[in-house]
């Protein structure tokens, strides 16, 4: 969710090794889908997932901490 990236020299091909020192947030918000990879369960389990919705969530790039806009019971106290 960060890239892409342009390295000046890389050629196709080339093997790359990067390491993120540090990130700082753009905007004060950012999106996630609130379901379950398809291709990671059985196909018949896959039919029976719900419809996946878009997630916002709020950013506070001076705690770097998000929590959800509008979450459920359970998830109402989530910050990361």
């Amino acid at each position: 969710m960060t890239g892409p990236f342009y390295v000046e020299g890389a050629q196709p091909g080339d093997t790359l090794a990067v390491r993120l020192e540090s990130m700082v947030p753009s905007r004060d918000w950012g999106w996630t889908f609130n379901v379950l990879a398809r291709n990671v369960v059985d196909p018949i389990a896959a039919a029976a997932l719900p419809p996946f919705d878009i997630v916002r969530w709020s950013v506070d790039a001076e705690q770097a901490s998000v929590v959800l806009e509008n979450p459920t019971s359970g998830l109402a106290g989530l910050k990361l």
